[in-house]
């Protein structure tokens, strides 16, 4: 019956064997109208600075931050 979408910013923290990462991420959510209330259809969020990407990714995938 209707839907609405949010656009926003968002800080984490993702943190590792001790040691942290401070996360800054673009998001944007979808909702819809669904059986008398709303309900989160969606949920995407970037990272869009390239180098905190590339040391996010990397800490996952080695398990270690540096």
């Amino acid at each position: 019956q209707g839907f609405f979408q949010s656009v926003g910013r968002e800080h984490g923290c993702f943190t590792i064997r001790g040691k942290s990462i401070d996360l800054k991420i673009r998001t944007s959510r979808t909702f819809v109208f669904c059986e008398g209330r709303y309900r989160q259809l969606h949920h995407h969020g970037s990272i869009e600075d390239a180098q905190l990407l590339s040391t996010y990714q990397n800490a996952v995938i080695s398990g270690k931050v540096g």
